[in-house]
């Protein structure tokens, strides 16, 4: 994160059993996404956030650099003596579950000009309190969305910065890409439109190609609503 301070990532169906370990009672479970709670582990001060970044149970421990090759060990070693395994996965993996899920970035997928319905972002706003710029949200209407895209034949490989195409008209970019290792890719994507608001009904109703290597790939394309 940055030279003083270091972030380790537990993602997974069992990462909840290793921090209910490392807070050594189940209090987690009432946790909403975004919390976060400073603890001790190993006499270093340590801060736990609940993520939903890859809408399955994620967690970013944030811990000073010095102190963090003590605490990554003592998390793997919960995991050798559970009866599941921990296993290092690498960041590409994390960039496919985020890709996946539809999960844009901001900075690689979207920037503080973007607003956050452009983005599938409704869930952050506020449904009980007043905020500055609310209304003028609420009066918006949506010229810009990001979606997520696949193509429907196996083999072609998004990596970002394809051309997207709605009814053979340029109508938007993807900005990041990912393979598997089944050879499906998937993208994120944004679609833009001059005059017509991006409605659902509008964007269900285009054929959607990327531009892969110079040729034009029919995609399939759906929403990111996180």
């Amino acid at each position: 994160m940055t030279d003083k301070f270091a972030i380790i990532e537990i993602v997974g169906t069992k990462s909840n059993t290793i921090i209910d370990s490392l807070l050594d009672k189940k209090s987690q479970t009432d946790w909403k996404d975004g919390f976060s709670k400073v603890i001790n582990i190993k006499g270093a001060p340590v801060r736990i956030v609940k993520s939903n970044l890859y809408k399955i149970p994620s967690w970013q421990i944030h811990v000073q650099s010095k102190s963090a090759t003590k605490i990554f060990d003592f998390i793997m070693n919960i995991g050798i003596k559970s009866k599941f395994t921990v296993k290092l996965v690498g960041y590409s993996c994390l960039e496919f579950l985020r890709i996946t899920r539809g999960y844009p970035k901001c900075g690689i997928d979207y920037s503080n000009k973007d607003v956050p319905m452009e983005v599938g972002k409704l869930s952050y706003l506020s449904t009980t309190h007043a905020y500055v710029g609310q209304a003028s949200l609420q009066k918006n209407q949506i010229f810009k969305k990001y979606v997520r895209i696949r193509p429907k034949s196996k083999g072609e490989e998004i990596i970002g910065n394809e051309i997207i195409y709605r009814n053979d008209k340029e109508s938007g970019l993807v900005t990041s890409g990912a393979l598997t290792t089944l050879m499906d890719s998937v993208g994120i994507g944004f679609i833009t439109s001059d005059d017509t608001p991006l409605t659902p009904d509008y964007l269900k109703s285009g054929k959607y190609q990327v531009l892969i290597k110079g040729k034009k790939v029919d995609c399939i394309v759906d929403f990111v609503n996180i």
